[in-house]
């Protein structure tokens, strides 16, 4: 059905990388690969993690399609196998999506995260045809992306279920709030799928020990080790450890969901970036239309760093 060793390795803490941008906003292709190499030093790699290049977070709406090759190509070199590499290939178009997953086979990439087509809701048959097409032009494996913030709907356990059966499909990432969707979800397809906690350290250990086998994180672009410790809570079942880690970081997850839902989904990624910003790394100024993080939340975030653990500074070049 599909490579089985390559789909075992798709677990753990799930890097979703921040975008880095030169002064004139081009891609910065060595701070990428910096990036890289500082999540494998955390201890993202083979058995703990897997990094995600231009994902959501990675701000994948705002490069073209040559910035998303070429910026796999430098973060596929920088991992050296050290770390699978699952490519973020979302756009509304089938005939793209292709593309991108056809370059990423090519260059050596391990995995393709994709979500539906979402300019219009979509209905379960385009759904249907759009992974089929994919499928049919790649053996890559798939983990399907059901994210209700940009799809504009939460894709049902049913059509999920219908989804899992396509050729090369080998998980679904589940971004669903209500977790007894993903339960259920974990409880009928993880005999058969990856099932993979989208909404990352504010579900966990909950993801765990409902049968997620990892979950998506942004905060491990600066805190690589806090989130290898939610992963090693979460397989060994130390509820007690993934409770504490779990309170360490509501004070930055709740300031990300208050900037979300004040400014939108978008403006949550400039958190992400105004935090490693905070932390020394040079080049986080997010791309139009999303805007750099208000001074007022830049002075909160500061107090909240403080009370979070493990987190790293940008290393010296």
């Amino acid at each position: 059905m599909y490579r089985e060793e390559t789909a075992r390795a798709l677990v753990g803490a799930q890097v979703v990388i921040v975008t880095p941008f030169d002064e004139s906003m081009a891609l910065d292709l060595a701070g990428l690969q910096k990036q890289v190499r500082f999540l494998i030093d955390g201890g993202i790699r083979r058995g703990t993690g897997v990094l995600i290049p231009f994902g959501s977070t990675g701000e994948c709406a705002s490069l073209t399609l040559d910035e998303r090759k070429r910026g796999l190509e430098a973060v596929v070199e920088a991992a050296a196998g050290e770390v699978p590499v699952m490519v973020g290939a979302n756009e509304s178009g089938t005939a793209m999506v292709i593309e991108l997953v056809q370059h990423a086979s090519s260059v050596g990439a391990d995995a393709a995260m994709i979500l539906p087509p979402y300019y219009m809701t979509p209905s379960l048959e385009a759904m249907i045809r759009h992974f089929e097409a994919i499928a049919e032009a790649t053996d890559l494996p798939i983990i399907v992306y059901n994210n209700p913030d940009i799809l504009g709907v939460d894709v049902p356990l049913e059509q999920l279920a219908r989804l899992g059966e396509i050729q090369h499909v080998v998980g679904i990432k589940e971004c669903t709030w209500i977790m007894d969707k993903l339960r259920l979800v974990a409880a009928n397809l993880g005999d058969r799928l990856l099932i993979i906690n989208g909404n990352g350290e504010t579900q966990e250990p909950f993801g765990y020990m409902s049968g997620s086998v990892g979950f998506v994180t942004a905060i491990a672009n600066f805190a690589p080790r806090f989130s290898v410790a939610v992963h090693q809570a979460g397989v060994s079942g130390d509820t007690t450890r993934g409770m504490e880690l779990y309170h360490m970081c509501r004070p930055w997850s709740a300031l990300l969901t208050g900037v979300a839902a004040r400014d939108g989904a978008g403006q949550a990624i400039s958190l992400v970036k105004a935090t490693m910003e905070i932390l020394g790394w040079p080049h986080m100024t997010p791309r139009l239309p999303l805007y750099p993080l208000a001074d007022a939340d830049k002075e909160l975030l500061h107090s909240t760093l403080e009370q979070m653990p493990l987190v790293d500074t940008c290393p010296e070049p």
